[in-house]
């Protein structure tokens, strides 16, 4: 309690030395201020709230004051964190670090992350843009991806294929010479291909039955199976 309004009424009443300045009215006036003063302080229940309260704030430690974010950077993300100590009042500050996003957990993406994420994502763009393409010569036939942004595949020989040509044992692509003898005949050009032309007649199987596939001209030309 703070008793410096009394002690200077106190002072003021002692001071007082005029003739007869003390009387009944004058000591009653300076005892109503002594009790209006006690009125106006503190009682000791309040006081005990307040101790308490400042026990419970001080046991808290330290609070948090501010959060902001830090320095940019590729890998991490910095937090600046501002914190008070509730006892003594003094302030300070310290950097947290997010942690990263991994198989296993989650947390903040890195840079790096997001360029790999972007680059897939072009790139599967540009798959839908792939083209087949097929290039032939005399002797050869070769069917290829293109890739025109060459950014999709590594290794841009491993889009090409070139398809077999066809013998006895396989089946494949027959070159122009071979037509050219299928079309003269077996024997060396001696049947004009006019006379005994070339054609294509292929076999599949359905439903467990074996099915021809022949070119129309041969049933318009009597041909039978």
């Amino acid at each position: 309690m703070d008793i410096s309004t009394l002690t200077n009424l106190i002072t003021a009443f002692r001071a007082e030395t005029r003739q007869n300045s003390i009387t009944p009215d004058s000591l009653g006036l300076l005892l109503q201020r002594i009790v209006n003063v006690l009125e106006q302080a503190t009682d000791a229940s309040d006081l005990r709230e307040v101790t308490q309260w400042e026990d419970t704030v001080g046991a808290i430690g330290a609070v948090l004051t501010s959060i902001s974010l830090g320095t940019d950077d590729r890998n991490n993300i910095y937090l600046n964190i501002g914190s008070r100590n509730t006892s003594t009042g003094a302030a300070y500050s310290s950097v947290f670090t997010v942690r990263q996003a991994t198989t296993e957990r989650a947390g903040a993406m890195r840079a790096q992350q997001v360029t790999d994420l972007n680059s897939v994502r072009n790139k599967m763009n540009h798959v839908a843009q792939l083209e087949l393409k097929v290039a032939t010569t005399a002797s050869s036939v070769s069917v290829s991806l293109y890739d025109k942004y060459s950014d999709i595949f590594n290794d841009a020989s491993k889009l090409v294929a070139a398809l077999p040509l066809a013998s006895a044992s396989q089946a494949g692509i027959v070159s122009a010479a071979d037509y050219k003898k299928f079309s003269s005949g077996a024997s060396g050009g001696a049947t004009l291909a006019s006379a005994q032309p070339y054609y294509h007649i292929s076999c599949d199987a359905k439903d467990n039955r074996m099915v021809l596939s022949f070119p129309k001209e041969l049933t318009e030309k009597g041909y039978v199976l």
